[in-house]
């Protein structure tokens, strides 16, 4: 997504593109919160906090950090690493780099947020529900396959990198800022979801992006923190903008914003995950 650090060029287009980082109906996280006393994280060092995620995710690291040392008394090292518009596809090419610096956090990391947009995996005719209006209606209701394969990719590589060792993966499904409000950043028609008529099948294009995070995620047991519906409500209709969780450029979450996806991250808890037998 464009942002001040970043000029990255669409934001990761499903406000993946907003570039940014959420229904997973928060995957419960079978092996995790089964043995979340078996595997408790130690607490009399430091945590190391890798946060990889589009700018959605842009600002967010460092409160999540602050609520985890309130509530568990912990010192936490913060590697956030959030890039706009990053794309799954990028992460998981990243990854597979014995020499990025990514590997070398991740191996020693205690918390983990991934979030990856699709771009450069979907496919769509004629446009999309960030940038292009000019939508086909089978958009709402497409799938999500490659998408889900390249984040189990990414859980996958993650555990070989640590070898297997247990560690807290969170993942997020992502909020919109767009359906009642135009954004006013350069890069986005200055036009909102409701104004182009397109509320109805870019929300359930939207639920089903949510529901490619929770697939992905729960074949490795990641929790998923439903950013989605802190934002926009249990309808997905709520605009964040009228709450107040959004910048100026009518994309970005500001402080207030990066809050809410702090305490849907810390209301997970803190059960490791191992990867799947």
């Amino acid at each position: 997504m464009q942002t001040p650090r970043h000029s990255a060029g669409i934001l990761a287009t499903v406000v993946g593109a907003l570039a940014a980082v959420v229904l997973a109906t928060a995957v419960s996280g079978a092996t995790g919160s089964a043995s979340a006393s078996a595997h408790a994280v130690r607490t009399g060092e430091p945590w190391d906090l890798v946060w990889i995620t589009d700018s959605t995710g842009w600002g967010v690291a460092r409160p999540y950090a602050r609520l985890i040392r309130q509530g568990r008394g912990v010192s936490v090292r913060v590697h956030d690493e959030w890039q706009g518009d990053l794309a799954a596809l990028t992460i998981l090419q990243r990854l597979k780099d014995p020499s990025d610096p990514w590997v070398r956090l991740i191996r020693n990391a205690e918390i983990i947020v991934v979030f990856g947009n699709p771009v450069g995996l979907w496919v769509i005719k004629g446009g999309d529900c960030v940038t292009n209006y000019d939508l086909p209606r089978p958009v709402g209701l497409r799938v999500w396959p490659k998408y889900i394969a390249a984040m189990k990719a990414i859980y996958k590589r993650i555990f070989e990198i640590r070898s297997g060792k247990p560690v807290i993966l969170r993942a997020t499904t992502m909020y919109v800022p767009v359906i009642h409000s135009a954004p006013s950043s350069p890069f986005f028609l200055p036009t909102s979801w409701d104004e182009a008529g397109i509320t109805e099948i870019c929300t359930k294009f939207f639920e089903g992006f949510s529901r490619a995070v929770s697939k992905a995620a729960a074949a490795y047991h990641v929790q998923v923190a439903d950013v989605y519906t802190a934002f926009n409500g249990a309808t997905h209709l709520e605009d964040p903008v009228a709450k107040g969780y959004i910048q100026p450029d009518g994309i970005h979450p500001n402080d207030k914003g990066r809050a809410v996806v702090a305490k849907t991250l810390v209301d997970l808890g803190y059960a490791r995950v191992k990867a799947p037998r």
